[in-house]
């Protein structure tokens, strides 16, 4: 111990200064060969992937909305499968009314999303779905769907009040009985008096 402590003294600044330098790097490196042998690195790795973290992807592509509209039993939004059929829609929206004409629909063509599906009634190719200011005469009592969207200011909508209102109450006697059809007010029915008929 003297003589490491003699031979220290007879060391210059700078030599003592190296000599520090080299036994701490020393020392560093065995510190790092100490620490690989007695703590391997794992083979795992530091992060790993939880199942409760993974994210749960919604199949947007499994089922299809469409809108089937017209002389179905429950007209409206119905959810099929991706590869559902027209007659599938049809079937779902509770099949057709007795007066529906389906000749001429592809039943075997295949839906998309957002697509709708139109049921005519069997009139529903009749020339009353023409030009709506004509001056013919129908029989609101006995007219079809598409014949009462024939006349003016009569929409889709407002022909299906009709029909149902017909269905519950049995027939118009007069134009002051349309006033029992929702929407449709005295101005809408006095358009209407030249192109109805009630018997």
């Amino acid at each position: 111990m003297f003589a490491f402590w003699w031979a220290w003294r007879s060391l210059h600044v700078v030599e003592r200064s190296l000599l520090v330098a080299s036994l701490l790097l020393i020392a560093f490196c065995a510190g790092v060969s100490c620490q690989k042998y007695f703590y391997p690195p794992s083979s795992q790795p530091l992060l790993q992937e939880s199942p409760q973290t993974k994210l749960i992807q919604w199949d947007s592509g499994a089922s299809i909305i469409v809108d089937v509209s017209g002389r179905v039993a429950h007209p409206g939004i119905v959810h099929l499968p991706r590869d559902a059929r027209v007659k599938d829609a049809i079937q779902k929206a509770g099949g057709v009314l007795p007066d529906a004409n389906v000749s001429t629909l592809n039943l075997a063509a295949t839906l998309n999303d957002g697509e709708q599906v139109q049921v005519d009634s069997a009139s529903g190719k009749s020339t009353f779905t023409g030009d709506k200011s004509s001056n013919t005469t129908i029989n609101i009592n006995q007219a079809s769907e598409a014949e009462l969207e024939s006349l003016p200011g009569i929409g889709p909508v407002m022909a299906a009040r009709i029909m149902d209102y017909r269905k519950a109450h049995g027939a118009f006697q007069n134009p002051d009985d349309l006033n029992a059809v929702k929407g449709l007010g005295a101005k809408k029915i006095e358009k209407l008096r030249p192109h109805i008929a009630f018997h």
